[in-house]
C-alpha cells in the first residue's frame, strides 16, 4: 500500500509555517531559551522552485521557460494505485472545463520512481489521461533537488516480498505565471471542483513581464567552418515589452544577434544591440532573417547534440538547451 506525505502549506499570509521552522521552535523551546523580541508579521516568501528535466526525444522541459502559464504539478509514480491516478484525472477534468483557457494551463505530471519509470513509460503514462500531459522524471540525485524546491521527498518502503511502493507527496502544487508556487492543494482537497477556481484566479492573476523561448534550434557545424547560426523564437504573454539584450552559448566564444535583409536582391546583415519583443507579441527567427552568429566555436556542433544558452532580458536571465540540427 502507498503511502503519501503531505507538505504544509505554507505559501500566503496567515497560513502554517514550514515544518523545519516549527521543528527548530519547538527544540529552542524545550532547550529553555528565552523568546525573541516579537517582530512585525510579515508573510513567508513564496515557493520558487526550478524544474528542469529531459523529455522523451530529447526535448527539455524548464519551468522558468513556462512563465506566463499556469503549471499544474503533480508528484507520484506509474505503478501508483490510487492517489496518482485520481490526481491525473481530476486534471483531465479541469481541463475540460478550462475549455479553451486551459491553453494557458500546464499539466506536469514527475515521477519519483527512476528505477521502473522511463522518460518514455512517465509521458506515456501522464498522456493516457490527457495527450496534453507532461509526464517527466530524472536520475534520483535531480529528483531529489526539485523535490527539496517544493519542500517534499520521497522514499521506497519494502514488503516482506522485495516488492516495493514509494510513499510521496499526495498534494497538487499550482504554480503561477510569475513562476512562484501559488497554491498547495492535499488530495482529497484537490478535485476539480476545488482546483478550477484556484486555476482561474491563477489565469486571472496579472501576468508578468516575462519571456519565453520557442523552438530554439542551432545549426550543425562540420570541421571547417569556426561559426554557425542559432534560432530562437520568443513569446511575451506580459503586458509590458521584454527587451531581448544578449545570448550566451556554452563553449561558443562569442554570441551575436543580426537582421538579414534583401535590398534589391542584395542580402545585407545588420548587427543588432538588442531585439523587442512587444507585449503579447512573438519574435521569430529564421534563416534570412533574424538570427544568431555563433562565433569561436570550441568543436564541431554535430546532429543531435545540444548547445546550453543563456538569453539576457530586461526582465531577467533564461537558460535553455538548444538541439542541434540541420534546417528542415
Amino acid at each position: 500500500m502507498s503511502r503519501y506525505v503531505f507538505p504544509m502549506r505554507t505559501f500566503a499570509a496567515g497560513r502554517q509555517l514550514p515544518s523545519a521552522i516549527l521543528l527548530l521552535v519547538l527544540v529552542a523551546a524545550c532547550k529553555g531559551r528565552e523568546a525573541a523580541p516579537a517582530a512585525a508579521a510579515t508573510p513567508p516568501p513564496r515557493l520558487e522552485p526550478q524544474v528542469r528535466l529531459t523529455a522523451p526525444g530529447g526535448q527539455v522541459f524548464d519551468l522558468q521557460n513556462e512563465r506566463g502559464n499556469v503549471v499544474l504539478l503533480f508528484f507520484g509514480y506509474t505503478h501508483c494505485p490510487d492517489v496518482c491516478p485520481t490526481t491525473l484525472a481530476d486534471f483531465a477534468g479541469v481541463r475540460r472545463r478550462l475549455g479553451m483557457r486551459s491553453d494557458r494551463v500546464r499539466f506536469v505530471f514527475i515521477s519519483v520512481d527512476p528505477a521502473r519509470d522511463t522518460p518514455d513509460r512517465a509521458q506515456a503514462y501522464a498522456r493516457s489521461f490527457d495527450r496534453t500531459f507532461i509526464g517527466l522524471t530524472g536520475d534520483s540525485a535531480t529528483l531529489a533537488r526539485i523535490q527539496r524546491g517544493f519542500r517534499v521527498a520521497s522514499y521506497i518502503e519494502k514488503d516482506s516480498t522485495g516488492e516495493y511502493s514509494v510513499a510521496h507527496s499526495a498534494s497538487v502544487f499550482i504554480i503561477g505565471s510569475d513562476g512562484t508556487v501559488q497554491e498547495t492543494l492535499r488530495f482529497g482537497g484537490a478535485g476539480v471542483d476545488q482546483l478550477y477556481p484556484v486555476v482561474l484566479e491563477a489565469l486571472n492573476a496579472p501576468v508578468p513581464a516575462q519571456l519565453r523561448v520557442v523552438d530554439p534550434w542551432v545549426r550543425t557545424q562540420g570541421d571547417v567552418q569556426s561559426m554557425s547560426a542559432g534560432y530562437f523564437s520568443f513569446e511575451n504573454p506580459g503586458s509590458t515589452p521584454v527587451v531581448v539584450r544578449g545570448v550566451s552559448c556554452a563553449h561558443i566564444s562569442m554570441v551575436t544577434m543580426h537582421e538579414s535583409k534583401d535590398e534589391h536582391g542584395t542580402m545585407r546583415m545588420t548587427p543588432l544591440d538588442s531585439i523587442v519583443v512587444p507585449a503579447g507579441g512573438r519574435i521569430a527567427m529564421a534563416p534570412g532573417g533574424i538570427h544568431l552568429m555563433l562565433m569561436g566555436l570550441a568543436r564541431p556542433l554535430n546532429d543531435g547534440e545540444h548547445a546550453e544558452c543563456t538569453v539576457r532580458t530586461s526582465s531577467g536571465e533564461l537558460h535553455l538547451v538548444a538541439p542541434v540540427r540541420g534546417a528542415r
